[in-house]
């Protein structure tokens, strides 16, 4: 590029040693960061409600709450809870085969009460019965 000659009283060009230079500093691109706080103290740990095993704690919580001694009616049967004499009215065969017995013999001894046997009377004449 262009040179200064030792003679010459031109002004200073850009290989010239004598033109100091100074960089600009970039700054950094948007708000500035917030000093980080320092480091919190660790808190004191609360006595726990649920014990050791959270899990375990409201199984035993819950199953003390719904603890209730029931009784099957149809077979005798007895149960801790409700939900379990539920499941068992409603799945054991042995139990529904009992049930049905003594639904038709109620059924036989009794057969011109239509809510109790599940027969409907027809309206043209009381005295003919119709199977639902």
């Amino acid at each position: 590029m262009y040179s200064r000659s030792m003679s010459d009283d031109t002004p200073a060009t850009v290989n010239d040693e004598t033109v100091e230079q100074t960089p600009k500093e970039k700054r950094p691109r948007g708000r500035p960061r917030k000093p980080t706080p320092p480091p919190k103290p660790p808190k004191e740990k609360k006595p726990s409600l649920y014990k050791d095993n959270r899990a375990e704690w409201f199984k035993q919580y819950y199953r003390q709450k719904v603890i209730k001694q029931c009784k099957c009616e149809t077979c005798g049967t007895e149960f801790c809870t409700e939900a379990n004499l539920r499941r068992h009215e409603g799945r054991n065969k042995f139990c529904m085969i009992l049930r049905l017995q003594k639904h038709l013999e109620v059924c036989k001894q009794n057969p011109a009460n239509p809510l109790d046997v599940g027969v409907e009377m027809s309206e043209e004449s009381p005295s003919t019965l119709t199977q639902n």
